[in-house]
């Protein structure tokens, strides 16, 4: 079975992966999370459709704070670098034809040995718009201050941490937690095709958090729901639009396409297909976390955040102990 090769988990899967997270398994089952009833039926949502969307979970000030920390990084060329600059593709380069073919999944060392990037020493001298005309960039990526609580706060809230535990029977691991910030692009770019996530085989959820309003025109998020358990469209890294098509048509199932407001969670089973439609005007800024299981072994090897201690200390022990202990600075 390739890596891009997702199932439902057989009884013996069940088996296997009891043992080998008994620890997270055991948390859940001798301590579980007590459920409000929205979060009874966001939970349900999620089993169902494998996309549940939450509204309110974040203040209007907390919403306020972070727009701004975030523009204000990105302004400053904070975001991480290489990045892809769309101005520079010319598809008469065969190299570069190859590499569109791709969606331009490729490590950032053949991005840069094909002339396709832009570094941070490129821009120290420009403006945020200077960068923008010059580069033309389809996704900058932000980190999460490891000493910023406000983000924290977010990224675990006890709701989310609830759901996501309730969901998968077991208390996973936040692995992943970044922002991005999506342009106007002639090209898609990896997420902007349909696929499956395949961080595990049967464990993953994804957070999606909404910066900015986002419409038709600045390029929602959308969910084949149902495809979390029914896996006709496999074993490939992206699937086309005819694919998917298809698929919907052929099992009745809906699109859900997220046009929302500034403040809006939505949890997903992202083994299920879903994609970030490119933005035709302005921008789209969202946050992302993926929580899978991890063994103890590997909790203390993997994760792409760093979370202070002095913000760890502040965190209950419930949201503790979702942080590998990779994350500690």
């Amino acid at each position: 079975m390739n890596i891009f090769q997702l199932k439902n988990p057989s009884a013996s899967d069940v088996v296997m992966n009891r043992l080998k997270y008994m620890d997270r398994f055991s948390r859940t089952l001798i301590r579980p999370a007590a459920l409000s009833s929205d979060e009874e039926q966001w939970c349900s949502d999620l089993k169902k459709n494998g996309h549940c969307m939450i509204s309110n979970l974040i203040s209007k000030e907390e919403l306020s704070a972070l727009q701004s920390d975030i523009d204000i990084r990105i302004r400053l060329h904070e975001y991480e670098t290489p990045c892809l600059s769309q101005v520079k593709i010319d598809q008469s380069n065969p190299n570069h034809s190859k590499i569109i073919d791709k969606y331009f999944a490729v490590k950032n060392d053949v991005l840069e040995s094909a002339g396709l990037t832009f570094d941070t020493p490129d821009v120290q001298s420009l403006t945020y718009e200077e960068m923008l005309e010059r580069f033309k960039p389809s996704t900058l990526k932000l980190g999460i201050p490891s000493s910023d609580k406000r983000y924290f706060d977010v990224w675990l809230h006890p709701t989310i941490l609830r759901i996501v535990e309730e969901y998968m029977g077991m208390r996973p691991y936040c692995v992943e937690a970044y922002i991005r910030r999506n342009f106007p692009a002639q090209f898609p770019v990896m997420n902007h095709n349909w696929h499956r996530d395949t961080n595990h085989r049967f464990y993953v959820l994804k957070l999606f958090v909404f910066f900015s309003d986002c419409t038709i025109e600045t390029g929602p998020h959308q969910y084949v729901e149902g495809s979390h358990r029914e896996f006709d469209i496999n074993g490939k890294k992206y699937y086309s639009e005819a694919e998917v098509d298809a698929y919907v048509a052929t099992r009745h199932r809906s699109v859900i396409t997220s046009e929302v407001k500034a403040g809006t969670v939505i949890i997903e089973d992202t083994r299920g297909l879903h994609r970030a439609v490119i933005p035709r005007i302005g921008i789209r800024d969202m946050g992302y976390s993926v929580f899978v299981p991890l063994t103890i072994s590997s909790s203390r090897k993997f994760s792409d955040y760093k979370c202070s201690v002095d913000v760890y200390r502040t965190l209950s022990r419930f949201q503790q102990s979702f942080i590998p202990s990779k994350s500690f600075n």
